[in-house]
This record gives C-alpha cells, structure tokens and sequence, in this order.
C-alpha cells in the first residue's frame, strides 16, 4: 500500500513545485499535467480528468458531476490568468495576503483585529494565528452570556474564565479554560498549542530529559484532570474532543487512538481518569511520530534528516534505534500500532503542498488509509493552505460528533 500511495498522482503533482509556490500555480501545473495525458488511450483520459474532478469540483462548469477536456483547458487558462507574481519579484509580494487572494480579503474585512501589524494588509501567517480567536468571536456557534455575545461582535477577545489552571506538579503543566454557563454538564473541546466548554493546554516540550512518550503523557494527564474535576467545571466527562496543528495535532491523534491510560489502583486520583478521546480533528498529523520510521511513510525522507532530527529532538544520533529501551520508547509513539475500529471519529485536515520536504503530506495520507482499513470513521480534507474550498468547520465538526455520542 505504501509503495503504491507514494506514486499517487496527487504526490506527484506538487513533488516538484518550490516550497513556497502559489496554490494556483500548484493547480496550474496539475491541469497542464493533464493535457499531456489527453494523446493516450481514452481510459487514461478519463482517470485523470475523474482525478482533476475531485481534486478542482469547481472546473465542472456545467455542474454536470463530469469534467471534460475542454472544461479542464478553460480552467486552466482561468488558473493561468491569476498566477503568481514574476519570479524576479520579491518572495514576500508572492505569499498569499488580502491584496491576492479574496478569501483573506474577506477576513481581513470581517475581522479586521486579525491584521496584528495593522498594516492593513493580512497574511496567510497573521490569518492562521488569529484562527483560535476566530472561533471564539463567531456568536453563533458559541453559547455565552449576552455579554460575552456582544464582544464577539466586537472583536473584543473573550477571556478565559480560568487562568492557568495547574493540572500536573510541572510549571509548564497549565491550562486556560473557557467554561460555558449552563444548568447542565456541557461537552469539552481541547486545543493542543502547535455550547461548548473549551481548554487551552500548555505543555512541557521534548527534550533530552524528557523524551516524547512522556510528554504525550503529560497532555493525556491535562485530560484526565479535566475528567477529575469535571464536577467543578460543570464537564461532561463522557463527551470530549481534541483539536492541534503539527505536534499538537499528532497529540490530538494520538489521544484519540491511544488504549485507554487509566490506572483504577493509582494513588493519585487524577491518573485513575480516562484518557479516551471521543472525537478529533488534527491538522499535520503523522503515520507515526516515530523518527526512524518517516522513511517508510515518506519518500522523500533521507538518512542525512535522521540526524538532523534526532540532534533537534534531544536525542543522541548514535543510539542502537532496535534497543529494548528505546524500541519501547518507539512503540508507544508509532500513531499507527494504536489504531482500531472502536476509535472515536477523526477529520484530518493537511497542506498539499511541500510533497519534497521530510515532513510532508504523504504520511498523512497513508494514516488516513489505515484509519479506513480499520474500521474508523475518518474524513479527510487536503488542499494548499488557505485555499479550501471545501472544508468543514472542524470546531462544529467536532460539536456535532460530541452530540451524537
């Protein structure tokens, strides 16, 4: 299945582009791609126009759920005509802002508080960071008080009604919480850094001292006290949710498909807590956050990133990998080994872009296959950042999979 995956149209389409290349011009390589293949036999025609078709429903201009050829070259010339700036140009007037591209536009019009260098211009990168306040600013799909309502519409950020929560004895080991107002115990939405309650978790990075399965442990411990505790936030412990972009995201995965952490004989009753996950949406999330296994999951990982990565981690690049030791550490952080059927839903959501970096789109891929080979219910959405076009809001994604639990 890997060897196969790897070789995918959808890889090859943007293996080659710069890291930085527009979306557009990503989508217009694909399609001129698809013009080369339009002189061979009418079965390789129609596979790609079908794969052009899922991958850009808008070029279907006549809505009729086929594409043709001669809908695929207006498309393309459409692309052509909005492509990127000359390349002798500078880089930065290249990135995607709201002077190119009218989904920022949109935002910055929207929600102007966005643009943090008040230039008056919004970036793709000013955009992604102002995403978690976004979801707290959209009245509709939060359920507070009047006037938490009315700064909303404002713009005025709403604050957490619990400022660093300590949920572990390290000083890293906090959260923020945003707890609804509410005659009954109400679902909780997490955000892992990389009508719902909500939580900000903070926690201790990797390092040599403290290899990643421990502190995936620490975030399912941020868990499990939430579980501890959730008489007092008025939680309901049997409906929870996690969200994260890259690491965070991996977390979210992880906690999802993770058997179960609770240890009902522990002295310390917080660890006695689930660590279950009903539901997440992870952004960049990986096969395996098992170093020593990218190059199966990634073509275009190479012995020479091995080092490179492990020097970064905090770990020593001459260490025995097959070790008992370390091969335990390994295991417990290979995403994959814990996936299964009775796993809650997942939505991934990942770049289509940077197919020729070490840590690339084409594990994410893979994962989503395993996911489906088990059973799970597990969606996913792909596209060149900012440029979805279809895409579900993943914070109501996950309220809605909460509901039906």
């Amino acid at each position: 299945m890997i060897g196969n995956h790897c070789k995918s149209q959808r890889f090859i389409a943007a293996a080659s582009l710069p890291h930085r290349t527009w979306a557009i011009a990503l989508g217009a390589m694909a399609f001129a791609s698809a013009i080369a293949v339009w002189s061979q036999e009418p079965s390789a025609v129609e596979a790609r126009l079908q794969a052009l078709y899922e991958r850009y429903p808008q070029a279907d201009a006549d809505g009729d759920g086929t594409l043709t050829p001669a809908e695929a070259r207006d498309y393309q010339q459409k692309m052509r005509g909005q492509q990127a700036l000359p390349a002798e140009q500078d880089i930065k007037e290249q990135e995607p802002t709201s002077e190119n591209r009218p989904n920022l536009a949109d935002a910055l019009k929207r929600y102007p508080q966005s643009d943090k260098d008040g230039d008056g211009i919004l970036t793709q990168e000013e955009f992604r960071e102002f995403l978690p306040l976004k979801r707290m600013l959209e009245e509709d799909r939060i359920n507070q008080t009047k006037s938490d309502r009315g700064r909303a519409v404002l713009g005025i950020p709403i604050p957490p009604t619990h400022t660093n929560v300590q949920y572990g004895p390290e000083n890293q080991q906090v959260m923020n919480l945003w707890i609804v107002p509410a005659s009954r115990p109400t679902p909780m939405i997490i955000c892992l850094k990389g009508g719902v309650s909500f939580a900000s978790i903070q926690y201790p990075f990797q390092s040599k001292d403290r290899p990643l399965p421990i502190v995936l442990r620490d975030i399912a411990r941020a868990l499990q006290f939430l579980r501890y505790e959730a008489q007092k936030y008025n939680i309901e412990k049997t409906q929870f949710a996690a969200y994260g972009f890259s690491a965070g995201g991996n977390a979210s995965a992880w906690l999802l498909l993770r058997d179960d952490l609770a240890d009902p004989q522990n002295p310390d009753p917080v660890l006695r807590e689930s660590s279950r996950l009903q539901a997440a949406a992870p952004f960049d999330v990986q096969m395996s956050m098992d170093i020593f296994e990218w190059h199966k999951h990634n073509s275009a990982f190479e012995d020479k990133h091995l080092k490179q990565y492990l020097m970064a981690w905090g770990y020593d690049p001459d260490m025995d990998p097959e070790s008992e030791e370390i091969l335990k550490s390994r295991q417990e952080v290979q995403s994959w080994r814990w996936i299964s059927k009775d796993d809650g839903p997942i939505c991934i959501l990942s770049p289509a872009e940077a197919d020729n970096l070490p840590h690339n789109p084409q594990s994410t891929y893979l994962f989503y296959e395993a996911c489906l080979e088990a059973g799970m219910h597990a969606e996913l959405y792909s596209a060149v950042y900012g440029t979805w076009e279809k895409r579900p809001d993943y914070i109501e994604w996950m309220i809605q999979r909460l509901n039906q639990n």
